[in-house]
């Protein structure tokens, strides 16, 4: 499921090999590759930090994996599973401007185009983004499939007393209710981690929780619920870090809930990414 948030360096060599062992163009992929780079951590005015992230449920037995694309840039070089976030949670600087914002197969001939964002701009100015998949093949309404893009945190955006974090929660997951990130004793959840981390309504068309500070002590043996029933913790996949991550005092992370309850395939996960300092 989505990688850990210690981020390995990227380099334009690895990423071309990649495009070409799964049948791209070699001098296609190195025009849109050379456009962009591994990220520096500095998000200015000229350049833009982005990272993907693919939270997309595809049809019963389809392959989900996506590559992503602001207009014909690669963000993440390869095809990107389910579950998992691009250039290993790293981010990839682009020009700032304006984008047309896509998610394709590369298993498909021609390549098949299954979520677009027209008109999106990327300001940088210190501001990087999250380039989202989500929802589920053939919903509509709240869950339909979508492109989302959030703004990721930024310095000094909340205060951070001494050995706290900032905490931001995105519920993308097919959970039939808001879910809830709690803490637990003896493996059984008691009280939610913070006042905004009880109830955590599905993302799209809904206001995202922000970023807040929380204590590190407070954000160890956690669980997920479901928010009508908080008494029980969820079933993770074996890819969740939610417990697994040390998270350092002064950073920002992101916490994303993703998948389908007691899915084989694409099944119900918890994952911390680095928002803060840039990895």
């Amino acid at each position: 499921m989505f990688n850990g948030i210690n981020v390995a360096a990227c380099t334009l060599s690895t990423r071309l090999r990649g495009l070409v062992a799964v049948g791209v163009s070699v001098v296609a992929a190195g025009a849109a590759l050379l456009s962009a780079g591994c990220g520096s951590g500095v998000s200015t005015a000229s350049q833009t930090l982005i990272k993907s992230v693919n939270a997309y449920v595809p049809a019963s037995g389809a392959d989900g994996s996506l590559v992503f694309f602001a207009n014909t840039t690669y963000l993440t070089g390869l095809n990107l599973a389910f579950g998992t976030v691009g250039n290993s949670g790293g981010f990839v600087s682009i020009p700032s401007g304006v984008y047309s914002l896509t998610c394709s197969t590369l298993n498909t001939n021609p390549n098949k185009v299954v979520l677009s964002l027209p008109n999106q701009t990327f300001a940088g100015n210190n501001t990087a983004y999250t380039v989202i998949a989500a929802g589920q093949a053939g919903q509509t309404g709240t869950l339909q499939p979508q492109t989302l893009v959030l703004k990721d945190y930024v310095a000094n955006q909340i205060t951070l007393p001494s050995s706290t974090v900032a905490v931001r929660i995105v519920n993308l997951s097919l959970n039939p209710n808001p879910v809830g990130l709690y803490d637990t004793t003896s493996n059984n959840p008691t009280t939610a981690v913070a006042s905004t981390t009880g109830s955590v309504p599905y993302y799209v068309g809904s206001v995202p929780t922000g970023y807040v500070a929380i204590p590190t002590a407070s954000l160890i043996n956690m669980a997920i619920v479901d928010s009508t029933a908080p008494k029980a913790a969820l079933a993770l996949s074996s890819g969740s870090n939610l417990n697994t991550n040390t998270l350092i005092a002064g950073d920002a992370y992101t916490l994303y809930i993703y998948g389908v309850p007691s899915s084989g395939s694409t099944p119900l996960g918890a994952t911390w990414v680095q928002d803060y300092p840039a990895p």
